[in-house]
Protein backbone atom coordinates (compact mmCIF):
# COMPACT_ATOMS: atom_id res chain seq x y z
CA UNK A 1 0.00 0.00 0.00
CA UNK A 2 1.33 3.45 -0.92
CA UNK A 3 -0.02 6.97 -0.49
CA UNK A 4 -0.06 9.33 -3.45
CA UNK A 5 -0.19 13.07 -2.81
CA UNK A 6 -0.60 15.86 -5.34
CA UNK A 7 0.51 19.43 -4.84
CA UNK A 8 -2.79 20.52 -6.44
CA UNK A 9 -4.63 19.90 -3.11
CA UNK A 10 -7.95 19.28 -4.83
CA UNK A 11 -9.95 16.32 -6.11
CA UNK A 12 -8.42 14.95 -9.28
CA UNK A 13 -7.85 11.72 -11.19
CA UNK A 14 -4.53 9.88 -11.51
CA UNK A 15 -4.01 7.34 -14.30
CA UNK A 16 -1.37 4.63 -13.91
CA UNK A 17 0.18 3.02 -17.01
CA UNK A 18 2.57 0.18 -17.73
CA UNK A 19 5.43 0.67 -20.18
CA UNK A 20 3.27 -0.59 -23.05
CA UNK A 21 1.06 2.46 -22.52
CA UNK A 22 -1.83 0.40 -21.16
CA UNK A 23 -3.74 1.97 -18.28
CA UNK A 24 -3.58 -0.43 -15.34
CA UNK A 25 -5.44 1.62 -12.71
CA UNK A 26 -7.26 4.91 -12.26
CA UNK A 27 -7.26 6.54 -8.83
CA UNK A 28 -9.32 9.40 -7.43
CA UNK A 29 -7.57 11.87 -5.17
CA UNK A 30 -9.62 13.47 -2.40
CA UNK A 31 -10.07 17.19 -1.69
CA UNK A 32 -6.63 17.24 -0.04
CA UNK A 33 -5.02 15.74 -3.16
CA UNK A 34 -4.32 12.36 -1.50
CA UNK A 35 -5.23 8.72 -2.02
CA UNK A 36 -4.00 5.29 -0.97
CA UNK A 37 -3.27 2.63 -3.57
CA UNK A 38 -2.97 -1.06 -2.75
CA UNK A 39 -0.85 -1.62 -5.89
CA UNK A 40 -3.43 -3.61 -7.81
CA UNK A 41 -4.73 -3.14 -11.33
CA UNK A 42 -8.32 -2.20 -12.16
CA UNK A 43 -9.35 -5.88 -11.91
CA UNK A 44 -7.85 -6.30 -8.44
CA UNK A 45 -4.79 -8.24 -9.60
CA UNK A 46 -1.54 -7.57 -7.78
CA UNK A 47 0.92 -5.60 -9.92
CA UNK A 48 4.24 -7.15 -10.90
CA UNK A 49 7.61 -5.62 -10.06
CA UNK A 50 8.46 -3.18 -12.87
CA UNK A 51 8.31 0.47 -13.88
CA UNK A 52 4.94 2.24 -14.06
CA UNK A 53 4.04 5.76 -15.20
CA UNK A 54 1.68 7.96 -13.16
CA UNK A 55 -0.07 10.87 -14.90
CA UNK A 56 -2.41 13.41 -13.35
CA UNK A 57 -5.45 13.83 -15.60
CA UNK A 58 -6.61 17.29 -16.65
CA UNK A 59 -3.31 19.08 -16.05
CA UNK A 60 -1.35 19.55 -19.26
CA UNK A 61 1.60 21.01 -17.37
CA UNK A 62 1.76 18.06 -14.93
CA UNK A 63 4.71 15.87 -15.82
CA UNK A 64 4.30 12.10 -15.72
CA UNK A 65 6.05 10.45 -12.80
CA UNK A 66 7.87 7.12 -12.76
CA UNK A 67 7.03 4.55 -10.11
CA UNK A 68 9.43 1.62 -9.74
CA UNK A 69 7.66 -1.21 -7.98
CA UNK A 70 10.07 -3.68 -6.40
CA UNK A 71 8.83 -6.56 -4.29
Amino acid sequence: MITIESSAKQPTIIDNYNLKGQRVQTLSLDELGKCRWNLTDSLGNELASRLYIIKQRGYDDAKPRDLMLIK
